[in-house]
This record gives structure tokens, sequence and C-alpha cells, in this order.
């Protein structure tokens, strides 16, 4: 594990330059940008063993039901509903929260997106994402669906999902066209058993009112979650940007490091200092090194052992157990 001030003190040592204290300098912050270009590279356009990771948790919102709302006029975007018995880290959050008006006679079956919420005692406050398309039909049943959820914006690539509350294979898909085509109406079934997932695309978060928006790569679950449960996700980790001084590089090995180090200088050569003709066979050695050490690193798909699904060792086959014969990010892939 390396600081941010390390790496760009060994950029600075290769350029025979004096290392320093600080990034804040003019030449700290030019070598720290080139630094993070060079991390992109090495660490995004390729899928290294060392960033999959297999402590992926989700926590899933139930769905929640009430007797009263009171609606605003068509063409507004605030909406009151009460009888609400969770909490504001259920109305909002790295989720998506959708409200069904269940009286409304045009769309009592349909879930609208909530932009943004806040609760008050038992009553929420929200807005939609776009006006209300419905009639003003004030005091009515409601209930709330949430099945899109945005994973942490270190996961690059969902591998595998796993439950904990099944004894059965999720199936799993990387399309999120197949989500809709399956389940037009996702709120048309709730359960805590969930049956499919879907990840891909990016989901805009309902924030707290006044809150700050947020995106995010999207998992889909269906059914509808009607309770709290958890699923735990295998995936790639994505290496955040180097910003301060103090931030780390980690669980990078030495020799993937040592290739980021020599390619930021090879960068600064070419971009910096406009020596190209020195430059580019640098950073071209590099690549070439950096391919050579990947392939060594990387098992070749062909040579790995194949190991058969639990469910056909002495157990009925399962539908449910798909898996895309091509997941992107995945060697082979």
């Amino acid at each position: 594990m390396s600081t941010a001030l390390a790496l760009v003190n060994r950029v600075r040592a290769k350029r025979r330059d004096a290392t320093s204290s600080i990034l804040t300098d003019r030449v700290g912050i030019a070598y720290l940008e080139m630094l993070n270009g060079a991390m992109t590279t090495v660490l995004e356009q390729r899928t290294w063993d060392f960033q999959r990771r297999h402590n992926g948790e989700l926590y899933t919102v139930p769905s929640f039901s009430g007797s009263t709302s009171i609606l605003p006029n068509p063409g507004n975007l605030d909406v009151f509903f009460s009888d609400y018995t969770g909490s504001n880290a259920t109305v909002a959050g790295p989720f998506v929260t959708r409200l069904i008006v269940l009286g409304d006679p045009i769309y009592g079956q349909t879930a609208f997106r909530l932009k943004e919420a806040f609760l008050v005692v038992t009553t929420v406050a929200g807005g939609f994402e776009n006006p209300w398309a419905g009639g003003n039909v004030g005091l009515t049943g409601w209930r709330t669906v949430t099945y899109e959820y945005l994973l942490p914006s270190t996961v690059r690539q969902v591998i595998e999902v796993r439950s904990q509350e099944q004894d059965q294979p999720l199936e799993f898909g990387n399309d999120p066209a197949e989500f809709y085509r399956a389940f037009p109406r996702p709120q048309d079934e709730l359960s805590d058993q969930p049956e499919v997932v879907v990840v891909g695309g990016e989901v805009e978060q309902t924030v707290l009112s006044g809150g700050l928006t947020a995106f995010g790569l999207a998992m889909l679950i269906w059914p509808v979650p009607s309770a709290e449960y958890v699923l735990n996700y295998s995936y790639v980790y994505r290496h955040p940007r180097l910003v301060l001084a103090t931030d780390n590089l980690e669980r990078v090995p030495p020799a993937v490091e040592d290739l980021i180090v020599d390619l930021t200088v090879a960068r600064v050569i070419i971009e910096l200092e406009k020596d190209v003709e020195h430059g580019i066979p640098i950073e071209n050695k590099i690549l070439r090194d950096l391919d050579r050490l990947h392939r060594n690193h990387e098992p070749a798909a062909g040579k790995r052992p194949q190991m058969l699904s639990h469910d056909h060792v002495g157990r009925p086959f399962n539908p449910l157990h798909w898996l895309p014969r091509s997941v992107a990010g995945l060697p082979g892939s």
C-alpha cells in the first residue's frame, strides 16, 4: 500500500527531481494527474485477479403501504403520503423509491419514481421525477416499491450474486433490457425470496430533500422485496482516484505498482516535457511489459478446472440456475 505522495515522489526520483513533502505545488499536481491516468490504463483497461472481491453486501428495502395520501393537483411535483412505518433510511438512500397511488383512476397500478423524499413523523413529503400526471384524488391508498439499487462507486463489474435466504441459485443477467422484457411490471409480485438479479446501466437514487443527487451502477431485483434481506455479491474492484497526499493505492502488487509509476514517467516525458521522440518508445515498452505481466498473472481460461454446479451433483436440475455465457469483465469474455 502506497500513498499518493509516495508514488509522486517515486516519479520525481525517476525524473531526477528533488522529492517533496507536499502535493500542492505545480509539479506535484501535474504528476498526480499523470499518475491517475496511468492507474486508469493499468487497472481499468484490464481485470486482474487481485481486483476481485467477495465482500459485497446489498441490503434490500421492503415495500410499504398505507391507507391515506394527499396528492397534488395534476402537473405538480410535490407529494405527501401518511401512515408510513419506515424511516428516513428506507425512504431515501442508495436506491430508487417508487410510489403507486392505488386510487388514481388512470395510473392506479403505475409506480412513479420519487426524486427526493423526507419523513416527518409518519408522513413522507417528497417530489416526483416528473409532474404528477394523474388526477387530484385526495385521500387514497398507496404503496412504495423499491427494486433498483445503486452499487458503490468502487464496484466496476458484478461477477456473482448469492442469496442468504434461499437454497437455490439466482438467475443472473447483465443486460438491463432482459429485466424489463421479462417483467414489465415489477410490482405485480412481492416476495422476500429473490429470483432474478440484473446488473447493468446507471441509476439515480432517491435522495433526502435538499440532498445531492447520486448516480451509480444499478442492481435490479425481482420480485420486489417485501422484507429486508441481504444479497452477497462478488465484483471487480474499481480503485478510486488519488486526490489527497494521504490517499492510498491499496492491494496492488509491487510489480503492477512499478509499471504504474514507469508509465507515469513516460507520459510526463510525452505530455509535460513534449519529448515525443523519447517518450513514446518508453511508453510502448512499458505497455508490452504490462501485457506480459497480465498474461502471466491471469491463468488462461482454457486451463482452469471446470467444476459442476452444486445443482448437478446428486440433485435434480434447477431451471433457475443460469449464467450468461459471456460476462463483461471476466477473462475469456
